[in-house]
């Protein structure tokens, strides 16, 4: 959203992405890297 959308006056708020996403802890010694395929193949979903 734009500094000066109206949705702010409604009680709306900014989604903190800075506090998103993976973090290291006790539980998690490293980082995984993941690698997304693309692909120009339809999924059928509704099997």
């Amino acid at each position: 959203m734009n500094d000066n959308s109206p949705a702010y006056e409604l009680g709306f708020k900014k989604i903190p992405v800075e506090k998103i996403g993976l973090y290291s802890d006790d539980y998690r010694t490293q980082m995984t890297r993941m690698t997304l395929i693309y692909t120009d193949k339809k999924l059928n979903i509704n099997n």
